[in-house]
C-alpha cells in the first residue's frame, strides 16, 4: 500500500480525496497547502500540513511509498515536482494541464508521472469507442462543448495565482485529450482557427477567459472544442459526424460544486435525425475509475510507458494551442 500527499485543497484536491476513500488497500491520505488551511469545505481532515517535507518527517513516511498528488494552479506543477524529486519521491499524479517533453523523461527517467485523464474512463466514452469499433463508423468530424457558469470561481481567481487563467487552460484540456484517444494515431495535427474571449463581469476583466473555440485537422477530419465558462447552461458532450449520415452523440453525467448528480448521462446514436440506438447512465464516476488505475499501476512498466506517451500526445498539440 502507497501513502498519498494531496497538493491543494481546493475542488480538485476534494474530488481526488473522495475516490481515494474508495479504493480497497490504499495507504494513509494527508494534505499540504501552503496557506495550512481548507478552500473546500468538503474536506474534514484533522491536520493540513504546510508542505511535502513536513508531511514526510511528521509522519515518519517512506519517500518510496509515497505518492504525491499535485491538484494545484498549473503554475506551480513544476515547483512541486521539483520538491518531489529533491525529496526522492518518483511516484507523482498531476492535474491537467500538464505539459512536458521526452527530453524531461530521460532526464528524470526513474520519475514516475501521470497527467490526470479522467475522462477516458467515462463509461460514456468506452461506450462510443466500443460502438464505433463495433460498427467500423467512419468518423469525419468531431465536435466536443464543455461549458459551466464559473462566474464565482473565476471572481474567486479559483485555478490562479499571479497569472490569470485561459479559457484554454480550463476544460479545453479534456476535450483535446479525448478527441486524440477517440481518433488514435493521425499523422497531421494542425490548427485551423483559434480564439478566446474576455470574461467580462461589472469592472472586471479577465483577459481570454470566458469563452474559448479551437477548430483543427486531424488528417482528414475536422475537430472543433468549444467553451463558454460564463454561461448559465452546463454542458459537457461530445458530437460524432460519422458517414451515411450517422450522429453519435455522449452527453455526460452532471454534477454540482458538492459532486451531487444533477443529470443522467446518455449515448445516443442517429441515423439521418432517427434514433437507431440509445442508452442511459446513471453512474459514471470516472475520477474514481481513473485514479484507481494509476494507483494500482505505479510498478507496471508498461503502463507507465503508455501514460508517458499520453502526455507527450497532449503536450504537443496543447503547447501549439496556447503559445
Amino acid at each position: 500500500m502507497k501513502d498519498i500527499i494531496i497538493v491543494g485543497t481546493s475542488k480538485a484536491g476534494f474530488l481526488h480525496f473522495k475516490s481515494y476513500n474508495k479504493l480497497k488497500n490504499v495507504g494513509k491520505i494527508f494534505f499540504t497547502d501552503v496557506k495550512e488551511n481548507v478552500s473546500n469545505k468538503n474536506i474534514k481532515v484533522k491536520k493540513i500540513y504546510k508542505s511535502i517535507k513536513e508531511t514526510l518527517l511528521k509522519n515518519n513516511l517512506n519517500n518510496k511509498n509515497v505518492i504525491v498528488d499535485i491538484c494545484t494552479p498549473k503554475e506551480e506543477f513544476y515547483n512541486i515536482i521539483n520538491q518531489c524529486i529533491s525529496l526522492g519521491i518518483n511516484n507523482i499524479i498531476v492535474e491537467k494541464p500538464f505539459t512536458t517533453s521526452k527530453i524531461f523523461f530521460k532526464q528524470y527517467p526513474e520519475l514516475n508521472i501521470l497527467m490526470v485523464q479522467n475522462y477516458l474512463y467515462s463509461n460514456i466514452i468506452n461506450e462510443i469507442k466500443e460502438k464505433i469499433k463495433q460498427n467500423n463508423f467512419n468518423i469525419k468530424m468531431i465536435y466536443t462543448n464543455f461549458s459551466k457558469n464559473r462566474i464565482n470561481d473565476s471572481l474567486n481567481r479559483r485555478g490562479m495565482t499571479k497569472n490569470n487563467t485561459q479559457n484554454f487552460e480550463i476544460e479545453i484540456p479534456h476535450q483535446i485529450y479525448l478527441v486524440d484517444y477517440i481518433l488514435g494515431e493521425s499523422n497531421k495535427k494542425e490548427i485551423v482557427f483559434k480564439e478566446q474571449k474576455d470574461f467580462i463581469i461589472d469592472n472586471i476583466c479577465i483577459e481570454k477567459h470566458g469563452y474559448g473555440k479551437i477548430i483543427l485537422e486531424y488528417d482528414d477530419k475536422i475537430v472543433i472544442h468549444e467553451s463558454d465558462l460564463v454561461t448559465n447552461n452546463t454542458i459537457k458532450e461530445i458530437t460524432i459526424v460519422c458517414d451515411e449520415g450517422v450522429i453519435i452523440k455522449g452527453q455526460f453525467v452532471l454534477y454540482d460544486k458538492d459532486l451531487n448528480k444533477i443529470k443522467n448521462g446518455k449515448v445516443v446514436i442517429e441515423k439521418y435525425q432517427i434514433i437507431i440506438w440509445e442508452k442511459e447512465f446513471i453512474e459514471d464516476d470516472n475520477m474514481y475509475y481513473c485514479l484507481k488505475e494509476y494507483y494500482e499501476n505505479f510498478n507496471n512498466t508498461d503502463m507507465l510507458g503508455k501514460y508517458r506517451e499520453r502526455i507527450l500526445e497532449f503536450s504537443n498539440i496543447f503547447g501549439k494551442i496556447i503559445e
